[in-house]
């Protein structure tokens, strides 16, 4: 079945590219030379509303600064393009096949708790950052806790300073939405009694649950995205995966009828807003400056990074908005924003990057008539659902956001509490020295990530610095082509021309390396010195680079033993048993070869999402089973 678009009679090249909406949701009309496409006004990075941008003639997401191409829909400044559908030109007319587009639903119309004025005795404590502490009654439970000491390997602190410490916090359960240490805190997470019920989120490389364990806890809850369980009999969460290239996530947290979506720095997501919305209150992340993005990068000046942060700043305004729309809000609270760069190398930094406050926020609120939407907290502050009161801890906030005070109180707060810190307590890891070629056989462990085979072709050279950038230990080069990482010699192959620098100090990259823990630790904690020649963005790369994916590289030797279970990844057994694992997998359905979700997903998970019974996951797995006999024991 077709649906119809566009009426094209006497439309000329200037026409394009044209706003159409389709069942409720808006697109784009390009035209490529003669050929027609349906883009999409989402943007592939966050889920952001792209906009054209008749000045530039270009489209435009403002929340990230990113570009795309009037004609093909190309990414200007990243590697992920818009997303287009072919149109099919009939008598003047755009057609698109309705299976290729969303469907429109009948979506029953729901009231949340606070729009039909049902009040519940829930308390919000902002206690820093990204940490809120919800209780109902003496019910307390306790989100991504970053409280105890600083974060991204000692280069973020909490801002401002409350005084309140994880010790005398006894939460019923302990919530932590992604692996980033000012969400997933060891330091902090080491002061909680550790029976205490941890949920997370089920994501692959299994990082949390390995340093839970190391710490002691004894109830760790692995949650599938999109698996609703009750954490208490008035508690329910559910995990959603955001538009992102990053290991993150989008929680809803129901108590008691009240609900409650945390996206953190998840971004947008309208599939996700149709599940869930309506909602009580969204919690979302509220600045910039939570990358390194662009001050680390040694290729731009000065004029265009304070230009890319002040488009930014207010690009994250214009997405509180949207949040608070698109998933039909009843109010927002701005969080996961409230950190400074306190190291004395990171100084430069501190002065430099442009943020927005809380009163900035508010204030674009109030220019836009949606200031009784939002809840305007710091940390210290207390939100009372029951009567919409904030109870705050800061009563002039101008002197928190003062210039001088911040590096002042900054200054003073590292004076105390920053000399004698050890990087390595912050992922328990054991500090040694890092050759040149353990840094290599490292970066050539990357070929067993699934990762790999989405990265852009890239040249990349490596500049070890010994501690505090005192002069160089080592370098080298390395290329990806064609999903595959090869060490190189002095030269890059000519046939590729994007480069990346990479500069890091040994300290850094043995905590890393040490430690199997991610790159995003030392790139967002502004670590990392970068350099490129492309106006691109990879962001295939930069998803690789969150750290080697180990449990395949083990999986794949016990297959080849002949040992198999329902919980070994399907793209492990197509990669072993080549086409006889994809007939296998078809007979029942699942054209699983190439795709996505292949090298994450277990079989019986696989098979579940493809409709297929208990009975039928056994059958498929005797055949699998008679396969291996016939390859390995014959």
């Amino acid at each position: 079945m077709k649906v119809e678009v566009l009426r094209i009679n006497n439309k000329s090249e200037k026409d394009f590219p044209q706003k159409v909406t389709i069942n409720g949701e808006y697109y784009f009309v390009l035209k490529d030379k003669s050929q027609y496409f349906l883009g999409s006004a989402l943007c592939p990075h966050m889920g952001g509303s792209i906009e054209f941008d008749n000045k530039n003639k270009e489209f435009l997401c403002p929340i990230h600064n990113w570009k795309f191409n009037q004609f093909s829909g190309e990414c200007l400044n990243s590697s992920q393009n818009m997303s287009l559908i072919d149109l099919e030109l009939s008598n003047n007319i755009l057609w698109v096949e309705q299976h290729k587009i969303k469907k429109e639903e009948q979506i029953i119309k729901n009231k949340t708790l606070t729009s039909e004025g049902v009040e519940k005795p829930i308390k919000v404590k902002l206690i820093s950052h990204a940490t809120l502490d919800i209780s109902l009654k003496k019910l307390k439970i306790l989100v991504d806790p970053w409280i105890d000491g600083p974060a991204m390997l000692g280069a973020w602190r909490q801002y401002p300073i409350t005084g309140i410490k994880a010790k005398d916090i006894k939460p019923y359960c302990i919530i932590i939405t992604h692996e980033h240490s000012d969400h997933f805190h060891i330091p902090t997470l080491a002061k909680f009694n550790k029976k205490t019920p941890i949920i997370i989120p089920d994501f692959p490389n299994q990082r949390m649950q390995k340093f839970l364990g190391e710490l002691g806890f004894k109830n760790i809850k692995v949650v599938k995205f999109e698996e609703e369980i009750n954490l208490h009999k008035k508690v329910k969460i559910k995990f959603f995966k955001p538009v992102s290239v990053f290991n993150d996530s989008i929680s809803l947290i129901d108590i008691d009828g009240y609900k409650i979506l945390n996206l953190n720095d998840a971004g947008l997501n309208p599939n996700i807003a149709q599940k869930v919305k309506p909602v009580d209150v969204v919690t979302c992340i509220f600045s910039t400056g939570a990358s390194g993005y662009p001050y680390t990068w040694q290729h731009l000046t000065d004029n265009e990074k304070d230009q890319i942060m002040e488009r930014a700043c207010e690009g994250k305004i214009k997405l509180l908005m949207q949040a608070t729309e698109l998933y039909d809000s009843n109010y927002i609270l701005p969080f996961a924003s409230h950190f400074k760069l306190w190291q004395p190398e990171h100084e430069h930094y501190l002065k430099s990057v442009t943020t927005n406050t809380i009163d900035d926020i508010l204030n674009g609120f109030r220019e836009n008539k949606m200031e009784h939407r939002l809840i305007d907290m710091v940390p210290g502050d207390t939100w009372d659902t029951k009567n919409n009161h904030v109870s705050r801890q800061f009563e002039d906030r101008s002197k928190i956001y003062n210039p001088e005070n911040i590096i002042k109180n900054v200054k003073e707060d590292f004076i105390k509490n920053g000399n004698n810190l050890n990087i390595t307590d912050f992922w328990n890891t054991v500090k040694k020295e890092i050759s040149m070629e353990e840094a290599k056989n490292y970066f050539t462990y990357l070929n067993d990530s699934p990762d790999i085979r989405k990265c852009e072709n890239i040249n990349v050279e490596l500049k070890c610095w010994k501690k505090n950038w005192e002069g160089l230990k080592f370098k080298f080069k390395f290329q990806i082509s064609d999903g595959k990482l090869d060490l190189c010699q002095e030269s890059f192959d000519s046939n590729s021309t994007t480069q990346y620098k990479i500069e890091i100090t040994e300290d850094i990259l043995a905590t890393i390396i040490c430690g199997n823990i991610s790159w995003d630790e030392a790139r967002v904690g502004y670590w990392i010195k970068w350099w490129r020649n492309t106006s691109k963005v990879k962001t295939g790369f930069l998803r690789l680079l969150q750290g080697p994916y180990k449990l395949k590289k083990s999986e794949k030797k016990l297959i080849k033993k002949g040992i198999l279970n329902k919980k070994m990844s399907i793209s492990s057994l197509i990669e072993i048993y080549g086409k006889d694992a994809e007939l296998i997998f078809e007979r029942y359905g699942m054209f699983c070869t190439g795709c996505d979700l292949s090298p994450w997903e277990d079989i019986i998970s696989g098979a579940k999402k493809h409709g297929l019974k208990n009975n039928e996951i056994n059958q498929l797995m005797t055949e699998f089973n008679f396969l291996k006999k016939s390859k390995f024991l014959n």
